[in-house]
């Protein structure tokens, strides 16, 4: 037996194969949807309780992303500073520089601060410097290039090497040795 619906006959075992399929496809799509956003559940939860700061910067500096760890560091909201440019986060004289910094990396691929980690000052909301440390690796995402900054404030570790070379001078000098 056929059933005809607009000039194509189908039968109603094809009816029910269809109907089938499109229950599979709904249940693998809801199930794809869920695995998608458990997955982007899990990775926010990460990145919001790790210890480092993370700022995503696109290639003309304006910042991206911004996990909790630099909204402690520096003092901002995440939407206070995304869609700004990162130089807002740094002292002179690296916020006048920073764009050339960044230009020339793209213009000639010489790395200042791409691929290495080292002390740096960062500037506070209230506009207090401090010492930080600083990664940034470079990534492309969908064609567009990109730089995620690692960032960890030192203060207290600096105050206290500080500390410890003004009282005992002489391991600094034997540790520097080594």
């Amino acid at each position: 037996m056929k059933v005809e619906t607009d000039d194509n006959p189908v039968t109603p075992l094809e009816q029910g194969t269809a109907q089938a399929i499109l229950e599979a496809q709904t249940i693998i799509d809801t199930a794809t949807y869920i695995s998608i956003k458990e997955n982007a559940q899990h990775f926010q939860a990460i990145v919001d309780n790790v210890f480092d700061g993370f700022v995503t910067i696109d290639e003309h500096g304006i910042i991206l992303f911004f996990n909790r760890a630099p909204e402690h560091i520096f003092g901002y909201a995440a939407h206070e500073v995304i869609g700004q440019y990162l130089h807002m986060l740094m002292p002179e004289p690296y916020h006048s520089e920073h764009d050339g910094y960044l230009k020339h990396y793209i213009n000639t691929g010489e790395a200042k601060v791409i691929g290495i980690g080292r002390e740096i000052e960062g500037k506070r909301k209230d506009g207090a410097i401090f010492p930080m440390e600083l990664a940034v690796s470079e990534m492309w995402i969908d064609g567009n290039r990109m730089f995620i900054g690692s960032v960890r404030d030192i203060t207290e570790r600096t105050a206290l090497e500080r500390v410890k070379n003004e009282f005992f001078p002489s391991s600094a000098m034997n540790y520097a040795r080594r």
